[in-house]
């Protein structure tokens, strides 16, 4: 008998299948869990990797406290909905089964209700003072302080704005000092450093790492958001990077500028009251107006750039950095290209170096109000980091703007581009610029200090070479440690089958940049009876295909119920309508590639209508310059590929399941098409039959 079978005897005695994949991933983390040391394990959709992650460290967590020692383990995985899933259903379940551990949840703070948050908003707001008063009558019943529990108190949704403003928000308290009695947020993170195993999403653990990080010595603040543990478990681990990546991208508009501006004069009047210096208010501002000119002289030279060229501002973005022009160019531009050669790198050194003398006398200052205990030390303190973060956002700039194609790695690897926007209401032009990180890797490997490190998904191999060098390149994970591949425990060859349109192009004009045909998609859909999963990876098209679909319906000609995920819709609640409705249609775009669980009648075929290319835009170009600089020179397509193999694996959940998977995108039956290349990569890669007749589908469906 393997150590799997004696863990998991009881989860067996349940009736449970034994899988043989679940077999060979449970005993492999078994041994790291036991042993100690890292595991990195791709294993397919249905291999039951919850249960295979979670009975192991539930076991250590009994054994280290028949030996009243202490073991803790944190599991990490991408998005609420997968948080939810382990936190509401898994666990549970296993408490069921294995007695004397405990279980939690940990979220960022805008999940949870904060009453000094709600209560600064209401100030002259007769609507929301309305709503805290409620609040605060009922807040016995408010348990957990997640918007759902707000919710259930007050009988109704609430909306994206309204939520805002009684959540918890890092803008608001940046201090992490809000007592748990009026912030649930700040309750949360108490009583996650107090349970067995934790659950918490990517970007948790991502504030975690920035916290652990910068954590003088002495704070309080060296075991971060989770406490100290001795297993990590990253499960979806394919997203880890990104959402480290994403985590530490900055963002810089006029906006921000002003706010940090304000902050910083704030902090300096209260240190005035303990460390005197008349000029250092003056020279404060003169050093950000210096900034706000040579970012308005950015923005004018980019805008100009952009109208030469025809391009529309609105989400225009481009690399900072040296800009070789073409001869010939009017005069206007030559003016404009000038300022921001010369005039803009003299204005941010002049902010620079006046920034070091605000932070050297808010430095002093800070020192003074904490021996005085002076009340409004945290503002000193406050205004403090962001003069240093103003700082290292005008070296950034600074830097970028020498390069050839905006990566810069003096102070940390970033990207610098900068996007442009319009406001509806009065067409005013805006720029935002926008730092970064092209490689977290070097961040990412202090996850990895604990005595077990696992990550897990369905998606780590890099489909172009095979192996699991990217995602250890990516995550800075351990070198040395085990891998791991577990296929599929369903036939594929029988349960799935493939469908590659035929189509050329030829039908192409109802909408501008689409890869499909509006006819096929409802033939198909047709074929399914209803039950399919509309992918897109455009707004626009989702947007235009759902409504024409609905034209249908509203005919009679299309009998099934149509399901749209609009802009902020309740991601959970939308898929439950979905299964509910076993012959219903959902419309969605790039965030239903991933985390979706449909076993059953309800899901019959994935369609997807654009082959899932990232957008090849100024930041994805210098990733495809950077990594393939450090030796992924396919780093492009094997995004591609991972999002794919994701979308793919949303239809075939269990051993009963039947269905079509189907990209419509013209491209893929063009040979002269990377997208062809990359296509059949990934169908041979899973393995089901492949067809191009729709005559097919409805037989395989039938």
């Amino acid at each position: 008998m393997s150590k799997w079978d004696e863990q998991f005897a009881p989860v067996l005695a349940q009736g449970r299948e034994v899988r043989e994949g679940q077999r060979t991933l449970g005993n492999a983390i078994i041994d790291v869990v036991e042993k100690g040391g890292n595991l990195i394990a791709e294993a397919s959709t249905g291999t039951g990797k919850s249960f295979a992650t979670l009975v192991p460290v539930i076991v250590a967590v009994q054994k280290a406290k028949k030996k009243k020692e202490d073991y803790r383990g944190v599991v990490s995985t991408e998005t609420l909905t997968l948080q939810d899933q382990i936190f509401k259903k898994d666990l549970p379940f296993l408490a069921s089964l294995y007695p004397d551990f405990t279980y939690g949840k940990l979220m960022g703070r805008s999940n949870y209700l904060c009453f000094e948050v709600a209560k600064d908003n209401a100030i002259g707001v007769k609507e929301l003072d309305a709503l805290v008063t409620l609040l605060e009558t009922r807040q016995a019943n408010l348990g957990d302080g997640e918007k759902s529990d707000v919710e259930r108190v007050i009988g109704r949704k609430l909306d994206k704005e309204e939520w805002s403003k009684i959540a918890g928000s890092s803008t608001f308290c940046g201090e992490n000092k809000c007592a748990p009695d009026v912030c649930y947020g700040a309750k949360a993170r108490k009583t996650a450093k107090e349970v067995d195993i934790l659950v918490v999403n990517h970007a948790v653990l991502a504030t975690d790492l920035e916290i652990r990080s910068n954590a003088l010595p002495e704070s309080g603040a060296e075991d971060g958001l989770v406490g100290t543990f001795e297993t990590l478990i990253v499960d979806e681990a394919h997203e880890l990077a990104p959402v480290l990546v994403e985590n530490g991208t900055k963002e810089v508009s006029l906006w921000e500028l002003s706010a940090m501006g304000s902050t910083i004069i704030a902090g300096i009047e209260h240190a005035q009251l303990v460390y005197a210096n008349a000029s250092i208010g003056r020279i404060a501002s003169e050093a950000v107006d210096d900034i706000v000119d040579a970012f308005n002289s950015i923005q004018k030279f980019y805008q100009l750039l952009a109208e030469k060229s025809g391009e529309q501002w609105t989400n225009y973005s481009t690399a900072v950095c040296i800009k070789n022009l073409m001869m010939g160019q009017p005069a206007y531009i030559i003016h404009a290209m000038d300022v921001y050669e010369q005039q803009v790198p003299q204005l941010l050194e002049n902010a620079l170096q006046t920034l070091e003398k605000v932070q050297k006398y808010l430095t002093k200052g800070v020192a003074v109000a904490f021996e005085e205990k002076l009340k409004k030390r945290a503002k000193i303190s406050k205004a403090l980091r962001t003069a240093g973060e103003l700082a290292g956002n005008v070296r950034i700039l600074q830097s970028a703007m020498q390069t050839k194609d905006g990566i810069i790695s003096e102070y940390g690897i970033y990207g610098v581009t900068v996007r442009g926007w319009e406001k509806k209401k009065d067409g005013s032009k805006g720029m935002t610029m926008r730092m970064k990180p092209m490689d977290v890797s070097g961040r990412a490997q202090y996850l990895f200090h604990n005595k077990t490190n696992i990550l897990v998904s369905a998606t780590l191999t890099d489909l172009t070479d095979g192996t699991f060098k990217y995602v250890k390149a990516s995550t800075g994970f351990p070198s040395g440690a085990k891998e791991l591949r577990v296929t599929t425990p369903f036939d594929l060859a029988t349960q799935q089958m493939f469908y590659m349109t035929p189509a050329t192009g030829t039908k192409v004009g109802h909408l501008r940049g689409a890869q499909f045909d509006f006819d096929e998609l409802v033939d198909l859909i047709m074929a399914a009876r209803g039950r399919s999963l509309v992918l897109f990876t455009s707004r626009e098209e989702l947007d235009w295909a759902s409504d024409a679909v609905k034209v249908l319906h509203a005919k009679g000609v299309f009998p099934y119920n149509i399901l749209v995920q609009e802009k902020d819709a309740d991601k959970a609640e939308l898929m439950d309508k979905f299964k509910s409705d076993t012959h219903s249609v959902l419309f969605a775009t790039k965030s239903f590639f991933v985390g979706i669980d449909v076993p059953g009648e309800a899901l019959s075929a994935v369609w997807i209508c654009k082959w899932p290319n990232p957008q090849y835009n100024a930041e994805c170009k210098q990733q495809v310059i950077y990594w393939g600089g450090r030796g992924f020179k396919k780093w492009y397509e094997r995004e591609s590929l991972t999002t794919f193999q994701q979308g793919a694996g949303r239809l075939i959940r269990s051993s009963g399941c039947k269905g079509v998977v189907g990209v419509l995108d013209f491209r893929v039956s063009d040979r002269k098409e990377s997208v062809f290349k990359s296509a059949l990569t990934g169908v041979q890669a899973i393995g089901s039959p492949v067809t191009i007749k729709i005559d097919d589908v409805k037989t395989f469906l039938a």
